[in-house]
């Protein structure tokens, strides 16, 4: 089986986030990267269905160059190869165009399925699998939980409002990973030692047109300072008040 997992390196999740003075982009000075967690939890998946039927993964990715040394951990976690395409910052701030450029690359490559994280989560778009889908015209399932495969079918699990929702459809489909569909494992020293031998390749990809542009950056304005009214039951008109004529909640 041919699995190909789209990743990407984004911020670690405790970064600060600095704005340059221009306010044009995000300074990228002290940040660290990393792998993104949801897309750990689609390479997982995919290395475990490996182990069970066999096959070949292949991580893909879209980013800067200098992305590189983070990317190359999925080598260590169990992909068999990576491809790293580069982009310019207004290719790559675009949903559509970083999806057309995923969908070009992996017309020219045998797969059987395609998984992808739920989300990233510095951009947090959410469209990636679902936009692949429809340019590749393949089934979608998004945010799995629980993921088997039979013969040529997938069955897959969702969490909706408490309740687990199954869909069975045929390979090869798309899938987006959810928390709790497994938990990444560790890379031990030999798997790390084991990862330089594996190949990589790094591709300019043909530009794609863009749909949106990223004017600007800036941080949420403050929030205002919270109101201790009372911490006894007598306040509870004086809140109820403040909720009603101060606040307008009610």
């Amino acid at each position: 089986m041919n699995i190909i997992v789209c990743i990407k390196s984004v911020p670690v999740s405790d970064s600060i986030i600095n704005i340059t003075s221009e306010g044009g982009r995000i300074d990228t000075t002290n940040l660290k990267f990393d792998l993104n967690p949801y897309d750990e939890y689609a390479l997982e998946a995919a290395v475990q269905l490996k182990e069970q039927l066999g096959g070949n993964v292949t991580a893909l990715s879209l980013g800067p160059e200098s992305h590189a040394l983070s990317l190359k951990r999925v080598l260590a976690l169990g992909a068999d190869n990576l491809i790293q395409l580069t982009a310019d910052d207004e290719t790559l701030s675009d949903a559509l165009a970083t999806t057309q450029i995923l969908a070009e690359t992996i017309k020219g490559l045998p797969y059987d399925l395609i998984l992808c994280g739920k989300q990233s989560i510095d951009s947090g778009n959410a469209t990636t699998g679902r936009a692949l889908a429809q340019l590749l015209n393949l089934p979608c399932v998004t945010a799995v939980v629980s993921l088997t495969i039979e013969d040529n079918r997938v069955i897959v699990a969702r969490e909706l409002d408490g309740q687990r929702a199954v869909f069975e459809c045929q390979l090869p489909c798309i899938l987006t990973a959810e928390k709790g569909l497994n938990k990444p494992r560790y890379p031990s020293l030999k798997d790390i030692m084991a990862a330089r031998k594996k190949p990589t390749s790094l591709q300019k990809p043909l530009p794609a047109e863009t749909a949106t542009t990223i004017i600007g950056y800036q941080h949420p304005a403050p929030r205002q300072a919270g109101k201790i009214i009372d911490n006894n039951p007598d306040a509870v008109p004086e809140l109820l008040r403040f909720l009603k004529d101060s606040a307008g909640i009610i």
